[in-house]
């Protein structure tokens, strides 16, 4: 069966040698497993994992799982001190208790917490006070390159400033868009124009969608940041002695003494039209919280490169293993698992399958290929951006990051969508192998989503690394079948619901198919004679790319 596996293979290999007349073979499929990869689905997304959940047990029975399928197929451990792991360490924190003291135009009135002002919980002390006068900074943006800033107008040093709920210019193009969406972005914005404290604005659109309830149960709850070796949690943003948001009906009081109605405001907004003021009104609140530590682990296996020269540099393939655990709230005899059955495990039994394919092939790819399952993805990527700032091979020897999550495989596929793949030389590899397996390249669908910085491969393109996250399009290869429809509807009723499991739809040709155009990828970025390189004058590039070559590519 092996030697059956090795001949188609054999062509494999040569056409993906660099040359402008080398596309990667349409017949690589054949050697996918899919069997092998539903095999992995039904472990990872089985009920005795309890959801995967972060530091908890059904979390550890799958990192073993995926440290033991790497030892099978002979690849060598990549994490900490020779091991396959490396582990992380979380300081978990939960709003406690509080109190707050809200004056607006010269009445003073307290709130009640957390029913009128809901807060998170603080990773940096314990017991913090807060006190400042109000300031709206609309999106809390700066973008010179855009002719963009809400902070041109005001003064936010020492204050408490408001800033709404994620998102940025609808003008924006979509990868910047998602950059200046993150909370990441904006609460560093305010921390370096100095502020002292953020409160969110739930504008109306997001009110009729989500109830108070559902938002400030949000902040309540228990979050998580990883602790780095010297004790400190670098995304604790120790400046900002309280992060929260007004209940709905306290906020609309609030903007009583706006300028304008904030429907108003969030039109301009969208539009692109800054929109910035001082509130008549100072906010005194203090917050208690409560802290654990939990400890997780990333997982990690290499197959050495093959070539004297390049085996020194890495393709980096990732992919999230936890989800989101179990349903407090359940009733008695409900479904209350998370398993996650495409968010995530559909994404590692691909990457365990390429891994494997990788290991059939008659001499290992020119570079060396890791293949990384992080932990934490689900607290706010947390486990890739803790292997990015103390990653187990050096990052500046990465040449590319291919990040597989939550593939939805429910029908037959004739496009994939590639987020990232545009700031580089990614872009053609990922269009050039998709196509041999019949998929399109299409743009992006969702661009209000800010899926780029939602997942894993973020976290290495903020450490310089050119990287591509690809998942299924929504045009089907059948024409009777609405693909988008069908796409929308896992987003409405499984995704982070208990819906997502096994009894889902899996259509077997396009894990099949979809599966063999990230394996070609990554074959063709091992092989090639440079690294990838991003664009020239790339937004991301410029921020985070350093002393990475760029190469100038037609638009």
């Amino acid at each position: 069966m092996r030697r059956m596996v090795l001949i188609p293979l054999l062509s494999v290999m040569a056409a993906c040698q660099p040359g402008p007349e080398s596309p990667a073979p349409a017949d690589v499929a054949a050697a996918i497993s899919v069997d092998r990869i539903r095999a992995h689905m039904e472990f990872l997304a089985d009920d005795l994992l309890e959801g995967r959940n972060t530091g908890e047990r059904g979390y550890d029975i799958a990192a073993n799982y995926f440290a033991t399928q790497c030892k099978l197929m002979g690849l060598q451990p990549a994490g900490d001190n020779g091991s396959y792991f490396q582990e992380v360490p979380f300081r978990t924190s939960a709003f406690g208790s509080g109190s707050a003291r809200l004056t607006l135009n010269g009445e003073t009135r307290e709130l009640s917490v957390p029913e009128d002002l809901a807060m998170a919980g603080s990773y940096n002390a314990q017991e913090e006070a807060a006190s400042g006068s109000m300031v709206f900074a609309g999106w809390g943006i700066s973008a010179p390159e855009f002719g963009y800033d809400d902070y041109a107008d005001i003064d936010v040093d020492g204050k408490i400033v408001m800033l709404v709920r994620r998102g940025a210019p609808e003008r924006f193009p979509s990868d910047e868009r998602a950059y200046y969406s993150s909370t990441s972005y904006k609460m560093q914005e305010a921390v370096r124009r100095g502020a002292r404290g953020v409160l969110l604005v739930a504008t109306p659109e997001y009110q009729e969608k989500y109830s108070w309830e559902r938002l400030s149960g949000y902040f309540s709850r228990s979050g998580f940041e990883w602790i780095a070796p010297d004790g400190s949690v670098p995304n604790a943003y120790p400046e900002l002695k309280l992060y929260g948001v007004l209940s709905y009906g306290q906020q609309a009081k609030l903007f009583e003494a706006a300028p304008m109605p904030l429907e108003v405001i969030v039109e301009k907004l969208d539009a692109g039209v800054s929109v910035a003021f001082d509130f008549p009104a100072t906010l005194d609140a203090t917050r208690i919280s409560e802290w654990e530590e939990v400890s997780s682990r990333n997982v990690a296996c290499v197959l050495p490169g093959s070539d004297p020269e390049l085996s020194g540099e890495y393709v980096l393939f990732s992919g999230h293993l936890d989800h989101v655990g179990t349903k407090a709230d359940a009733k008695d005899g409900e479904d209350h698992i998370y398993n996650g059955a495409y968010d995530n495990a559909a994404g590692i039994a691909i990457m365990l399958e390429v891994a494997r394919l990788y290991t059939t092939l008659p001499e290992a790819p020119k570079r060396s290929i890791l293949f990384l399952a992080v932990t934490a993805e689900e607290k706010g990527l947390l486990g890739s951006e803790y292997w990015a700032a103390h990653p187990t091979v050096p990052v500046d020897k990465v040449s590319a990051n291919v990040n597989v999550d939550m593939p939805v495989l429910t029908f037959p596929l004739a496009d994939v969508i590639a987020y990232g793949a545009e700031h580089s030389e990614l872009g053609d590899i990922v269009r050039t192998q998709s196509a041999t397996q019949n998929l399109a390249l299409s743009a992006d669908p969702w661009p209000e989503e800010v899926i780029f910085v939602r997942s894993d491969q973020y976290s290495f393109v903020k450490a310089g690394i050119p990287a591509v996250f690809l998942v299924p399009g929504f045009t089907s290869s059948d024409e009777t079948i609405d693909g988008e429809a069908l796409m929308r509807g896992f987003e409405d009723e499984h995704y982070h619901e208990v819906g997502d499991d096994l009894s889902l739809a899996f259509d077997r040709d396009s894990a099949k198919r979809f599966a063999a155009a990230n394996f070609l990828v990554g074959l063709e970025v091992a092989n090639r004679d440079m690294p990838v390189r991003w664009k020239e004058g790339d937004f991301f590039a410029k921020r985070f790319a350093g002393q990475r070559e760029t190469v100038k590519v037609a638009p």
